[in-house]
């Protein structure tokens, strides 16, 4: 049975992704991401456009695959913020391969701010919904989902670099402590 169009554009997004793990992305041109995945360079450009079109799907794609993982704890008001945090650290640090996408994609977009900037905006706004749901105080939600995210992106590359994970699994439970005191009204 042949596949759908949509159906060989996610396989071949999953052999590039699994090319990048490897080979990285950033440094190599659309021509031999091809060659590395057994496609040609015209399939590629049909698919994705460009190289940048590329990277965008992957990182869309990825976005995903990371969501995913937040969202059961995010979404569980019977947990604790220390639990919560844990529990979505646990689930981020599977996620190795794309957390390299993700941090190549960040130095990768130092002179495309504003293209990078949708991706991060859609990961703050997730994470101030959970926070207006608990009741954090209107004027601290921007600057604690700001904190939050560059908390755990901080510890994610620290992990990528030193696999250190009972040292990181602890800063975050701090972290955790320190976000509920900063979540608190008239604090």
């Amino acid at each position: 049975m042949p596949f759908s169009e949509e159906e060989q554009r996610r396989d071949l997004l999953e052999k590039i992704r699994a090319f990048g793990d490897e080979h990285g992305l950033f440094t190599i041109d659309l021509a031999r991401i091809a060659r590395g995945v057994g496609a040609s360079e015209s399939l590629l450009r049909d698919f994705f456009e460009s190289e940048e079109g590329l990277v965008a799907d992957l990182i869309g794609a990825s976005r995903v695959a990371q969501r995913a993982h937040l969202v059961q704890s995010e979404n569980d008001d019977a947990l604790s913020l220390s639990d919560r945090r844990t529990r979505e650290w646990e689930g981020q640090k599977k996620l190795k391969a794309e957390l390299q996408l993700y941090f190549e994609a960040y130095w990768a977009a130092r002179d495309k701010r504003s293209d990078f900037m949708h991706g991060m905006q859609d990961w703050l706004d997730f994470i101030s919904a959970g926070m207006q749901r608990r009741g954090v105080p209107p004027d601290r939600v921007a600057p604690l989902a700001t904190l939050v995210m560059a908390v755990f992106r901080g510890a994610l590359f620290d992990f990528l670099g030193t696999g250190d994970e009972e040292r990181l699994k602890a800063a975050i439970e701090l972290w955790a402590e320190a976000e509920a005191y900063l979540a608190k009204p008239g604090v």
